[in-house]
């Protein structure tokens, strides 16, 4: 078999590199939006904000960890 086909010279990276940001955002969105709704308020604007920004938040932080990752394995 020949194994040189799909072999990288590179290393693929961590699991959350892989990640795409949008996923990321709607699974913080997401999940916040549930939390927020139990616990804190019922209100619409309050889960839909409050996942959003967190969510944001969240791919903003993933994309800085790339950035740190990229670098160190340049």
């Amino acid at each position: 078999m020949d194994q040189s086909r799909g072999s990288d010279s590179r290393p693929k990276g961590p699991w959350w590199y892989r990640v795409p940001p949008v996923a990321v955002v709607v699974i913080t969105y997401a999940v916040t939006g549930v939390v927020i709704f139990t616990v804190v308020s019922e209100s619409a604007m309050a889960w839909a904000g409050g996942g959003l920004a967190l969510g944001l938040l969240a791919a903003f932080v993933q994309g800085a960890a790339r950035a740190a990752y990229d670098e160190r394995h340049r």
